[in-house]
């Protein structure tokens, strides 16, 4: 019998703490995550992508502020250059964005054309849209 109680109490001690680990970020009104971003040059330095709203933090993930609002469109995805190491890139469903201090347009996709991901390479961009891939 106590063999048994101590195998159960070993396997629960197993399972139960990596469930209890994960916690609720606080100041992300937007409960729909779309994407996560993390800086290699700065691992300090989190982006989470919410249905149309970026969030920035610059504390290792213990606060987020608002930084920008995509109007009008969703986010698809957001990643780091690999190269540069303070460029963000935010692809909309409809636009797509470099993030530095501001947010600088880069491409807009044509009529009813929406842009689903993208990628970037040695300084080469590629974007995958309904209507083809682009590269610049």
């Amino acid at each position: 019998m106590k063999r048994l109680f101590f195998f159960f109490l070993f396997i629960f001690l197993l399972v139960c703490p990596a469930f209890s680990a994960f916690q609720l970020v606080t100041g992300i009104d937007d409960p729909n995550i779309k994407d996560i971003a993390i800086s290699h040059f700065y691992p300090d330095t989190i982006y989470v992508a919410s249905f149309n709203s970026l969030y920035k933090s610059k504390d290792g993930g213990k606060t987020f502020v608002e930084v920008f609002s995509f109007v009008d469109q969703e986010i698809q995805q957001i990643f780091f250059d690999s190269n540069i190491s303070n460029i963000l890139y935010v692809v909309g469903s409809e636009h797509f964005y470099q993030i530095t201090d501001g947010k600088k347009r880069l491409f807009t996709s044509e009529d009813e054309d929406e842009i689903l991901s993208a990628a970037e390479l040695k300084g080469c961009l590629y974007l995958g849209t309904t209507d083809g891939l682009y590269l610049a």
